[in-house]
């Protein structure tokens, strides 16, 4: 899978209603891949953002990235 392919894929994307307004948004495939928003626009374009910079950091610093997107950061242009 190429790396603009791996951006176009679909992920299970989780929101929940917060308990002082707003939304807790994850994404169960990675964990530690979660954001809050006011709005369900905001909270899509967080949770992206949020999970753009998981694998950044995963990937400068070693740590374990799930098997369904190891191949695909594999062939991330550098």
């Amino acid at each position: 899978m190429s790396w603009d392919a791996w951006k176009k894929r679909q992920f299970n994307i989780r929101f929940q209603k917060a308990e002082e307004g707003g939304y807790v948004i994850s994404i169960p495939e990675m964990p530690g891949c979660v954001t809050e928003a006011d709005t369900f626009e905001e909270g899509l374009a967080m949770v992206k953002d949020a999970l753009e910079g998981l694998l950044e950091v995963a990937l400068k610093f070693g740590d374990p990235i799930p098997e369904q997107l190891r191949s695909a950061l594999s062939s991330r242009p550098v």
